[in-house]
């Protein structure tokens, strides 16, 4: 795992087949997921507890028109804010 904020104990899906892994970390450092793998335990100092929580790739949105209005930053803001990525 790299360094950066871990999010300890979460269950991981994989968008591929559904398979969840439960147990394990996430570490992400200068925005980007640089490391996932088993849990090494329960958060502590600034990680964020995963516990009873998913991650889960960004979601696509394939019909939404934010890019069509003259000021889309709400709209962006909103569709991030429910993990809408693309």
């Amino acid at each position: 795992m790299g360094t950066g904020v871990r999010i300890a104990d979460g269950v991981v899906v994989d968008p591929r087949d559904g398979t969840l892994t439960p147990h394990q970390d996430v570490t992400v450092a200068a925005d980007r997921i640089v490391g996932v793998g088993a849990s090494t335990g329960p958060a502590v100092g600034d990680d964020v507890d995963g516990t009873g929580r998913f991650a889960v790739p960004g979601y696509v949105d394939m019909h939404a028109h934010p890019l069509g209005r003259k000021d889309p930053t709400d709209a962006l803001w909103l569709m991030t804010a429910f993990g809408i990525t693309g």
